[in-house]
């Protein structure tokens, strides 16, 4: 007993070779931030605190991508802005917080980050938690 595909030849050649070739033939390009909070508890008598960020691009085309935090001078994101094409899947961000420049000296803070992209906006929640 033979059985037949519900799916046209066609269809099903072009999904077997976009999954071979390692392209992702018709994804819409969209972006993925990792983590999508950041947690700092630092050492007393440091002056920064630092954790990464993954952007990722998902899909085809080319992500163009910032992270800012503007309200938030003592928030700090290397490198700010990038952008992934062809193998580059994926980029590390260091954001960094300047403790000596924290509004209230001790006391924990809160910001967000925002990687803007050309695929859309991704908010990054930022706690900074002192011992």
């Amino acid at each position: 007993m033979t059985r037949r595909s519900p799916w046209p030849a066609a269809l099903l050649a072009a999904l077997i070779l976009g999954a071979c070739s390692g392209t992702e033939t018709g994804v819409a390009l969209s972006v993925d931030v990792d983590p999508q909070e950041l947690f700092f508890w630092p050492r007393p008598g440091a002056s920064e605190a630092r954790s990464d960020l993954t952007v990722s691009r998902v899909g085809a085309g080319t992500l163009s991508f910032e992270v800012a935090s503007p309200a938030h001078p003592w928030l700090s994101a290397t490198p700010s802005e990038g952008s992934l094409a062809g193998d580059d899947l994926s980029a590390v961000v260091s954001v960094a917080v300047d403790l000596d420049a924290l509004p209230a000296q001790g006391a924990g803070a809160e910001a967000e980050l925002r990687v803007l992209t050309n695929a859309g906006t991704m908010l990054v929640a930022v706690h900074v938690e002192f011992a």
